[in-house]
């Protein structure tokens, strides 16, 4: 976690002012973590702000070729997508005094969409809005324990104080939606390579909802749930390129990163069982980042395109995941991270 949070992916675009920057800031061990923060912020802000002012005034970021396009259009996505990344612990098994081992439950795969518009304001340079949106499939486990004691099952996720049952249950789920605007300018690479720098802003919500049963007696069942999301913004820098495979057939790849400033926040429930209803709200200030790629084949037909590709993307410390009452409170990732990754189809629909 250390290591992905003193990391920051820039792009791979020629920008001297920015490259300067980097040399003179460089990230090592004897800078303190607040300076580290204060650095990435200022290039990642630096970088998206020079290319938007590249657009803005028409200086082209490198040695113009011909636009790689100078069309409106509108593209429509669907992505099967697989989650990997910190699971939530729900429940604890402990005699009361120490804990003697964990339950944890990882997020299912997902489906997820993406719409996006492009508007070109000159040759060369044009704005895009983009509107992406995910949810995983209801993952679902459960525990039990043999009635007697010494060991009980533990309710862990914040609703209550600690109270000890038999049997659980638990459902996981998880949301996410994504809003991207940015300004796209045309750069020539040669050899027929078509590029395009874009830089933006970037905002994110990304939601986790955890819900269990736990069981005593007929009499005593407890249900505790638990909301966790983080919303942020920030900006977000890239570079796309498609190169010439044969007529009609092109190898679209495609690069960014983005740095978010936000708030996450920690919801619990608890109702029945040993406890009075009641819960817990807490929330902090905090930063994620982000990186993402894609790789896809598209076939380009008169006034249509149609893309099939992967892309991943790594989201770090997007959820909270600490206990916030237990025996060993030490347990929990405050900064949990989320890989999303899987193969897309799309669907680009473009003016004459």
């Amino acid at each position: 976690m250390a290591n992905h949070r003193d990391a920051c992916w820039y792009g791979g675009f020629t920008m001297n002012n920015a490259i300067t920057a980097m040399q003179e800031y460089r990230l090592n061990n004897d800078v303190p973590t607040k300076t580290k923060t204060s650095i990435r912020r200022q290039l990642l802000t630096t970088a998206s702000a020079l290319v938007i002012a590249s657009a803005v005034f028409g200086t082209p970021l490198t040695a113009r070729a011909e636009p790689a396009s100078d069309k409106m259009w509108l593209s429509i996505e669907a992505q099967r997508y697989f989650v990997e990344g910190d699971d939530q612990i729900w429940t604890e098994l402990s005699n009361g005094v120490t804990s003697s081992g964990i339950f944890n439950i990882d997020a299912d795969d997902g489906w997820g969409g993406r719409v996006g518009v492009g508007i070109p304001v000159m040759p060369g340079l044009s704005v895009a809005a983009f509107a992406r949106f995910g949810r995983t499939g209801d993952a679902k486990d459960q525990a039990a324990i043999a009635p007697g004691g010494p060991l009980y099952l533990y309710n862990v996720l914040g609703g209550g104080n600690p109270t000890f049952y038999y049997t659980g249950s638990v459902t996981h789920k998880e949301r996410h939606s994504i809003i991207d605007f940015e300004a796209r300018q045309d750069v020539g690479l040669g050899m027929g390579i078509e590029a395009t720098i874009k830089g933006g802003v970037r905002f994110a919500k990304f939601e986790a909802d955890t819900d269990t049963t736990l069981y005593y007696s007929p009499g005593l069942i407890l249900n505790e749930s638990r909301r966790t999301n983080f919303r942020g913004t920030g900006p977000r820098i890239g570079v796309d390129a498609r190169i010439p495979v044969m007529a009609g057939v092109k190898l679209d790849l495609s690069g960014s990163g983005s740095y978010l400033w936000g708030k996450k926040r920690i919801k619990s429930f608890a109702a029945g069982g040993y406890v009075a209803a009641g819960g817990a709200n807490v929330s902090n200030n905090d930063e994620v980042w982000n990186i993402e790629g894609s790789a896809a084949v598209t076939w380009v037909m008169a006034g249509a395109e149609i893309s099939a590709g992967v892309r991943g993307e790594h989201w770090s410390g997007v959820f909270d995941q600490t206990r916030l009452f237990a025996f060993n409170s030490t347990l929990g990732d405050a900064n949990a991270d989320r890989t999303l990754w899987g193969p897309f189809v799309r669907l680009t629909l473009t003016t004459n």
